[in-house]
């Protein structure tokens, strides 16, 4: 059995979490807001074309419904999403520990479905990290570990990554040598 080298938990920062995944909250968002009110029209149409008609200032309710469509409800959807998946994240990087040893890396995610996955060093094709911008305020950063399409060429490139780490830098040190020395190793026998 291999030493363990490493232990660490990811580090929560409510910023970056909530501007995680912007553009696909927002999709969903749109998608629900638009949905809800088509179900609103179908309900309150025939209110809301007699107010339409009694109103003497048509075009205020223009704007104001224009406003509404458009910008009031997908940000309210956004909004209510965004803080359902901040509390997402949040359950799970209490529960999330990354582990190294001599020869592979672990990962234990999940709050509600635990998943544990164990990557040989010798199955990974390159190691690399960075920080987003949100990221560099909270000096956390991500190390990705990449590895090969399946064996006959077709996929994609598979991605693994410790999120959200302190001292990523250092971190990333310590792992890019013991990842040299296994290729070192398997380029001997």
């Amino acid at each position: 059995m291999s030493e363990m080298r490493i232990e660490l938990s990811p580090k929560f920062c409510f910023v970056p979490r909530f501007f995680a995944n912007f553009r696909i909250k927002w999709a969903i968002s749109l998608v629900l807001a638009y949905h809800l009110e088509l179900l609103f029209v179908m309900f309150f149409g025939s209110q809301i074309m007699d107010f339409y008609e009694n109103n003497p200032d048509k075009e205020a309710v223009h704007i104001s419904i224009i406003i509404i469509t458009f910008f009031a409800f997908p940000f309210l959807f956004f909004l209510l999403l965004d803080w359902i998946c901040v509390l997402w994240d949040k359950k799970n990087f209490a529960v999330t520990s990354y582990k190294v040893y001599d020869d592979r890396i672990e990962f234990d995610e999940g709050f509600f479905k635990h998943k544990h996955t164990s990557v040989l060093f010798k199955d990974i094709k390159e190691i690399n990290f960075g920080q987003n911008f949100f990221q560099k305020k909270y000096d956390i950063g991500t190390i990705r570990f990449v590895k090969p399409a399946n064996y006959y060429g077709y996929g994609r490139v598979r991605t693994r990554k410790f999120q959200d780490i302190e001292n990523y830098k250092n971190v990333y040190e310590i792992i890019k040598k013991i990842y040299n020395n296994v290729k070192v190793e398997v380029w001997d026998e």
